[in-house]
């Protein structure tokens, strides 16, 4: 019997099903595995951290303070800041009435500056009083062009002058032992465009 040819290899007897050989499953295991211990090492640190700032919240006035105005503070940024609600106006000493004429009056405006105030009525015909109190140094001019001149009216011991239109009557005086200068000014229905009735005003002011 011949000897086989040393060049002729042996032919493989297991069928070919024409399939590619498995891929091993050895890397994706390796690499759930690195994944794994890196997320029990960040799990870890986050614990500690936690519990150290737990501690640290709870034996330290000083940090739950700090962590107070933070919260504060994150909330003052995000909080619409309120509209100012605007302030009623307040009679003013001085320049308030304890007299006004009949009718239903209403202030409607108050300047509460000591030695510089003012206080104004109206009332609901429109008809005002404005009644107004200025500092010695500071000048007052009076409109008396087609207007009747008085200086014959004293008011609470002190000369005044008084002018009267048919649409207002001015009446004015210096407190010089105050240091201020006193207005008061009716304007509107002629039931109020009295001499006597704005002196009575006047000597009413507290």
């Amino acid at each position: 019997m011949a000897a086989p040819s040393p060049d002729r290899k042996e032919e493989s007897t297991e069928p070919d099903d024409g399939l590619e050989p498995a891929p091993t499953t050895r890397p994706r295991r390796a690499g759930f595995a690195a994944f794994r211990r890196a997320f029990s090492r960040f799990a870890s640190a986050f614990l500690i951290l936690f519990l150290l700032a737990a501690a640290a919240f709870a034996l330290s006035p000083g940090f739950r303070e700090k962590v107070a105005g933070f919260v504060i503070a994150a909330f003052d940024r995000e909080a619409p800041a309120p509209e100012p609600v605007p302030e009623e106006p307040q009679d003013t000493a001085g320049v308030t009435p304890r007299w006004l004429p009949e009718g239903t009056w209403e202030l409607t405006y108050s300047r509460q500056i000591p030695g510089n105030a003012a206080n104004k009525y109206i009332r609901s015909d429109d008809s005002f009083i404005y009644i107004e109190q200025i500092p010695t140094s500071a000048t007052l001019a009076i409109n008396t062009e087609n207007a009747e001149v008085r200086n014959d009216i004293i008011v609470k011991g002190h000369s005044s002058i008084m002018s009267i239109t048919e649409e207002a009557i001015v009446l004015v005086w210096t407190d010089e032992g105050a240091g201020v200068i006193y207005c008061v000014n009716v304007c509107g229905a002629p039931d109020l465009l009295d001499p006597a009735i704005v002196l009575h005003i006047a000597e009413s002011l507290d």
